[in-house]
Parts: structure tokens; C-alpha cells; sequence
């Protein structure tokens, strides 16, 4: 019987990854998306959520919204109302005073704006149009950081801000299965024509020595930035009881290493100092 090990998986090799482009600028609005390839439980929204939190306490403006349709998990996760989300933008004017859309979104007690997911998956028919995300997208870049959790596939709402994105963070766990689904959605954003150099990956939930897999990850995925979160063992009863670790649990490893990747993508005076940057890496 023949024993599955890493060792022996002959990882494709893909074309060279073009090298992504850095822009430093402190003054520049940020579309951070968040999102996977076709499997759940990667920690995608977990990611999402806490990388908002970190913004917001970095001193940025910021904005997370649910594009993930049907089953869109930021507002239980934030524990706040869905009663303001993506169906009331349908009937709305695509252009909106700041006043109009501070009150379309729901604060939480971390500060953060939110725009939660539909209520219904029957609505799902309504909401997923490349007109709607446009409409949302604009009037939300009023603040410095918008952040959107995306759905693990590839609808309109994904597409679309996936085209609109400064930064894309794709989410994986090691499993092999996992990061060339990933490369399944590079290829599909190629032939959309979408720059992916803007496209990074984040390697959650990693048990084992971190810094080893990055040649592994980059032949799996064709992405070249890349990023590893360690496997965070109490993570799933913290969420049952509404922890976050960015605001309750900050000297755990997923806010320590979230916080490098939120400086990394929107560098700060206040997150200048590097302290976990050997497990990301970026090709020369």
C-alpha cells in the first residue's frame, strides 16, 4: 500500500509568476479582498475580520462587507444586525452622500463599518449582478480601507471585486487539494484578463515548521507573495463564544502574524517595525 507523503507529490510546474507591485504610498485608498477557491473552512472570513480590526486600530477608516452569497458569515461572526445589506443597495442611486452610506452600514463595537450579506439565499438571485458591486464599491471607497469578503467562487460580486482590488488575498490551508484549487482560480482570473500581480496567498492553519514550503506553494498556486499563518489550535472555541483575536486574544500567533500582513499591504509609522516577516516571502 502506497503511503501518501508530500515528498512524493510531483507538483506541476507552472510559468514564472510575475512579481507583484509594491505601492507604499500612506495617502492611497486600499480594496483589500479576501477570498478562496472553491472550499470552505480555510478561515477566509476569520482573516477577513480580523485583518479589519487591525486596520481600524492602525487608525484607518475602515469598511468589511459580506459579498459572500448566500451564506455570508461576517455579521454572526462580529455579532451585529443583518438588517442594513447588499439587497438594500438595489434600489439605491449610484451615487450617495457619506451620511446616506454611514447610515447603510452597521457599526460594531470594534469601530468597524459593516455591510453584511443577504438575509435570505433567495435574494441571492437580486444581489449578484456586476452592476450592484460597482455601485457598492464606489460609494464605499470614501474610507481608507474597504475590505471584502468574498464568496469561494467565482460569481459576479467576486469577479468584480476581484477587478477593483488593490490587493487580493486568496486563503488556503496546506492541504495539496486546497492550494490547486487555488491555481484552478488563478487561472480562471488570467483568462479574465485580471493583473495578477496583485494577487497574493495566505497559507493558514500550518502545523508544521514554518518557512519550509514556499517552493511547494509557489509551483502549486503560480503566486508568488506568499504568506503563512500557523495553525491556531483554539481558534474555533474562541468564535464560539464571540473572541476575536484581534481585539481579545492579542498575543496570539494569527494576531501576531495578521498584523505583519496588515503593514505589509498598507504600511503604517505606528507598524513599521517588522517582527514575523521571516514567514512571508516575497520572489526577488
Amino acid at each position: 500500500m502506497m503511503i501518501f507523503d508530500l515528498k512524493n507529490v510531483n507538483a506541476p510546474s507552472f510559468v514564472q509568476p510575475l512579481k507583484r507591485q509594491e505601492n507604499k504610498s500612506m495617502n492611497r485608498k486600499k480594496l483589500i479582498v479576501v477570498g478562496s477557491s472553491g472550499k470552505g473552512g480555510t478561515g477566509k472570513t476569520t482573516i477577513s475580520v480580523n485583518l479589519a480590526i487591525l486596520f481600524k486600530e492602525l487608525g484607518h477608516s475602515v469598511v468589511l462587507c459580506d459579498f459572500d452569497t448566500p451564506y455570508g458569515d461576517v455579521a454572526s461572526m462580529l455579532q451585529v444586525s443583518d438588517d442594513r445589506n447588499l439587497s438594500t443597495w438595489l434600489q439605491l442611486p449610484p451615487d450617495l452622500p457619506s451620511n446616506i452610506i454611514d447610515n447603510l452600514l452597521i457599526d460594531t463595537k470594534q469601530g468597524l463599518k459593516v455591510l453584511p450579506s443577504i438575509k435570505t439565499a433567495d435574494e441571492e438571485k437580486y444581489v449578484n449582478n456586476e452592476m450592484l458591486a460597482k455601485k457598492i464599491i464606489k460609494n464605499l471607497m470614501e474610507y481608507d480601507v474597504v475590505i471584502i469578503d468574498a464568496a469561494p467562487k467565482f460569481d459576479f460580486l467576486t469577479e468584480e471585486a476581484f477587478m477593483q482590488a488593490t490587493d487580493v488575498l486568496m486563503v488556503s490551508d496546506p492541504n495539496l487539494i486546497s492550494l490547486n484549487n487555488i491555481y484552478r482560480g488563478i487561472k480562471h482570473v488570467q483568462n479574465k484578463k485580471m493583473d495578477i500581480r496583485k494577487f497574493s496567498l495566505i497559507v493558514n492553519k500550518v502545523h508544521k515548521k514554518l518557512g519550509k514550503n514556499y517552493e511547494l506553494y509557489r509551483r502549486m498556486t503560480s503566486l508568488d507573495n506568499i504568506y503563512e499563518i500557523p495553525f491556531e489550535s483554539k481558534i474555533q472555541d474562541w468564535q464560539n463564544v464571540g473572541i476575536l483575536p484581534a481585539t481579545d486574544k492579542k498575543g496570539s500567533k494569527m494576531t501576531k502574524f495578521l498584523t505583519e500582513i496588515a503593514d505589509d499591504l498598507y504600511p503604517t509609522i505606528q507598524g513599521s517595525q517588522k517582527g514575523w516577516g521571516i514567514f512571508k516571502w516575497k520572489k526577488a
